[in-house]
């Protein structure tokens, strides 16, 4: 597909189509304005002409764009912002003429925070206390875009989440209170994160600091409150998944649990059909009631070198999953293999080290190409590096990092102390690279950057990942087969697949349960990419909650909210300001 952004900024839509046009509108209030992003697509076969784009806003000045002609397969990308916060109904409309030169119209409505179709979680609204709101919508929230120094993008990322914050820091609390033993057990394994976050990234602090400044009137009604400070709760929010996954010391958080499922792809430009550069993730989680309250938004920092960002992320959290940033790299973490703190056999590979999302934020907001991606988690800043005297970076746990930018891509496969990097060609692939939740590695790199013997299979490989291991060759064969016909259409109907293929190259579309002796569905065994994990008959327990899928070398992001296979209309799209050669 051919985008055309015609705006300083990301845009997405609400969903109304007519024909081969599907047009999108949403507005997203941010701090004395209101953003409108509108999305015009001609999914046809033959050009539109005399295309007139419409918006009157409930205040504010009007805005009109005129194109002749708009190609098939191509998407109009804009935004129009306008001061005042009141709400109000903003009304869009399409006007065109096809082939026929027949006349036709499209219209539309969206308030502020609205979005008109799309995604189909409704019925899983979610409440952690009867006296909060639910965790999320129908479809996500998109927060905008943050501008200016650390600390005030904090405060403007807190303002707009809103109480969200305060229902995911009490459950989360205390699922890790009953973990760990003791409200004190959690408050001291925080301190020890919020060292080393400290140590590597102090513009993360500044981050989070605005964050907790802005959730103070959230945080104050908290259950703990004066366990630890607000900032405290930041901390614990961008760091509850390696405690929960990962703490180390204490086997049995994330023992006899196979990761999340989330699976993830990058496609270079020899391997697509127009020479665009291809990078998609579905995140899947156990918990959906706990997972499924997705947001986005846009950074502009003010800071001389940093980058803007576009970011998936969760209340309170700085980064959760998936950055791409105004260079078109790319990022995406997903949950490692489970055999990690065995002491018995001297494998302790957990630590208090650097948090994901932490190391997600570096990544995005400084990283010029994927190395540099690299070099941050494998090694730290230089100024880390100076302080603790260390040769790389002490990660908290066990992660694939799937890194990309126009021309190249890697997974690094990474645990607290070792890591090993694979590139594309190592394991049969051609011009692609994907990756799911086992490490494929025979050798690895210890904490002094040595290489050894010791594989990173060690800590979990296919055979042990039998959940991960078909949704890999799912991914690996559906690219393989289609090498130079890859497309963005064709993955994002990979992210709706209810199949899987094997190591062998077979698709499987159904699969036989011993207990209830009967096939049932595969993507109702959590080895689909689309993954509707709650068992048969089917239970909403854990699911795909989300999808995205990145255009990299046009700073173009879609994402979609919940089960890929009952999204309905467009996805919202993004556009990340261009700084190639700032």
């Amino acid at each position: 597909m051919t985008v055309v952004n015609c705006g300083a900024g990301p845009s997405y839509g609400g969903f109304k189509e007519k024909g081969p046009v599907r047009a999108g509108l949403a507005a997203v209030r941010e701090e004395g304005r209101v953003r409108y992003r509108i999305t015009v697509d001609n999914g046809g076969g033959s050009e539109l002409r005399d295309v007139r784009v419409s918006l009157i806003p409930p205040f504010g000045d009007s805005l009109k764009r005129v194109w002749g002609h708009v190609a098939p397969e191509t998407a109009l990308l804009f935004e129009h912002v306008v001061s005042g916060d009141n709400p109000g109904t903003a009304r869009l409309s399409v006007d065109w003429a096809g082939e026929d030169g027949i006349p036709q119209t499209l219209s539309l409505r969206a308030r502020e925070g609205e979005y008109e179709g799309g995604g189909n979680v409704a019925s899983l609204l979610y409440k952690t206390r009867d006296d909060l709101p639910p965790l999320f919508g129908p479809a996500g929230r998109d927060l905008g875009v943050l501008e200016g120094t650390w600390l005030n993008m904090g405060r403007q990322l807190a303002a707009r989440t809103g109480p969200s914050v305060l229902s995911l820091f009490d459950v989360n609390f205390q699922i890790l209170v009953d973990q760990l033993g003791s409200v004190e057990s959690v408050v001291e394994a925080v301190s020890k994160y919020e060292r080393e976050i400290a140590r590597f990234s102090p513009q993360a602090v500044e981050f989070m600091r605005g964050i907790a400044e802005g959730s103070a009137p959230y945080f104050d009604k908290s259950r703990f409150a004066h366990a630890l400070s607000h900032y405290g709760k930041v901390v614990f929010l961008n760091s509850e998944y390696c405690m929960k996954m990962g703490y180390p010391g204490l086997a049995k958080t994330g023992a006899g649990k196979e990761p999340g499922n989330c699976s993830g792809i990058a496609v270079l430009p020899q391997a697509t059909a127009d020479g665009s550069t291809l990078f998609a993730h579905n995140c899947d989680s156990l918990s959906m009631a706990l997972y499924a309250y997705g947001m986005t938004y846009v950074a502009l920092p003010s800071e001389r070198g940093a980058l803007p960002y576009w970011a998936s992320t969760m209340p309170g959290k700085i980064n959760a999953l998936m950055a791409v940033n105004g260079l078109g790299v790319g990022q995406v973490i997903f949950a490692g293999p489970n055999k990690t703190w065995i002491p018995e056999k001297g494998i302790k590979e957990r630590a208090f080290g650097v948090p994901w999302p932490v190391i997600q934020f570096m990544q995005a907001a400084y990283a010029r190409d994927s190395s540099e991606a690299a070099d941050i988690l494998i090694h730290g800043t230089p100024e880390y590096r100076a302080l603790t005297g260390r040769s790389t970076l002490l990660r908290a746990r066990q992660n694939n990092w799937l890194l990309v930018d126009e021309n190249r891509a890697c997974v690094v496969e990474a645990t607290a102390h070792r890591y090993a990097v694979r590139n594309p060609g190592d394991f049969g692939e051609d011009g692609f690279i994907c990756s799911t939740n086992h490490f494929l590695s025979d050798h690895s790199y210890d904490e002094t950057g040595k290489l050894t013997s010791v594989p990173m299979t060690l800590y979990g490989n296919e055979d042990t990942g039998v959940l991960s291991k078909p949704r890999y060759y799912t991914l690996y064969w559906l690219a393989k087969r289609n090498l130079g016909r890859i497309n963005a259409a064709m993955i994002a109907e990979w992210q709706r697949a209810h199949f899987y293929i094997n190591k062998e190259g077979e698709r499987v579309d159904y699969e036989w349960d011993e207990k209830l002796a009967r096939f049932i569905p595969a993507h109702l065994t959590r080895k689909t990419l689309c993954n509707h994990s709650g068992g048969y008959p089917e239970n909403y327990t854990g699911t795909t909650t989300d999808s995205k899928l990145a255009v990299l070398n046009k700073n173009l992001v879609y994402w979609s909210f919940g089960r890929p296979c009952e999204y309905e209309g467009l996805p919202r799209a993004f556009f990340i300001p261009d700084r190639r050669g700032g």
